[in-house]
């Protein structure tokens, strides 16, 4: 973590866009139950289950945690029918760490965090690729179809966030074959603090390797750079193919956010 003022102010930035989409959300579809609360010093935010979002965000970074906070939390969870989890980055207190580490949770997955610059990024959309505004049907149906979530609760939960998502002001857009217009992927950016958060980017598995992915960072970084970003933020799954792609891209690695699960209630 090269730069602390930097990795907060994304977090800042990402908590944000996170706690507005999922009240949305639970506006939108009441039936997940969908809520977010404080934990210490950061935020809960329980989708429900299946949803991509169950767990603490931006917690134990100005303050340490106390045990009866976590405790609440757990309780809430649980009731809910959801494993207890917490995101970490370098910035967490290390005695939230070890707490969660006498509780037993355990990590199980993680997220590295890029910055880009938009001025840089925002190059021509490559040949044979044209990016366009999507409805909240289509990119319902394109990001489903990139994900493979075609059905069940994949799909229920693929939908409810791109609701949240246009509610929340979210660009929407598709990437489609400039000769016969087939779709190819979809993808969107979000706005804020001068931050251009780049999210929901999927890539139909038949048309990987074509330039899909850099061809609707490209789009973006120009509508961020019209919009007088000066970052762009991206995350994507550690060591992961779409990571390896945003470096090649031209995005930094920023930090790593680590998510910590307890499985069991039992003490």
């Amino acid at each position: 973590m090269d730069d602390p003022a930097l990795v907060a102010r994304l977090e800042g930035v990402w908590l944000g866009a996170t706690l507005t989409h999922a009240g949305h959300v639970a506006r939108l579809v009441p039936s997940l139950g969908t809520v977010a609360f404080p934990v210490g010093d950061g935020w809960a935010v329980l989708y429900g289950p299946g949803m991509f979002v169950n767990r603490v965000l931006a917690v134990g970074v100005a303050d340490d945690v106390s045990p009866e906070a976590i405790d609440e939390l757990e309780r809430r969870a649980v009731a809910r029918g959801l494993a207890p989890e917490f995101e970490v980055t370098e910035l967490t207190r290390r005695s939230l760490g070890d707490e969660l580490d006498r509780r037993g949770y355990v990590e199980v997955g993680s997220v590295t965090a890029f910055v880009g610059v938009p001025a840089r990024l925002a190059t021509e959309v490559p040949p044979g690729i044209v990016i366009a505004p999507a409805s909240v049907a289509e990119f319902q149906a394109a990001s489903a179809a990139g994900l493979e979530a075609f059905d069940g609760p994949r799909r229920r939960a693929n939908d409810a966030y791109v609701l949240g998502a246009h509610a929340s002001g979210q660009v929407m857009l598709i990437a489609r074959d400039a000769t016969d217009g087939r779709v190819l992927g979809s993808a969107a950016v979000e706005f804020a603090d001068g931050v251009a958060m780049l999210a929901a980017m999927s890539t139909f598995p038949v048309e990987r390797r074509r330039g899909v992915q850099a061809a609707l960072v490209a789009h973006r970084a120009q509508l961020a750079f019209a919009a007088g970003c000066d970052v762009l933020a991206a995350s994507a799954v550690t060591g992961g193919g779409s990571a390896r792609n945003l470096e090649r891209i031209g995005f930094t690695p920023t930090h790593t956010k680590r998510t910590f699960r307890r499985e069991s209630s039992d003490r």
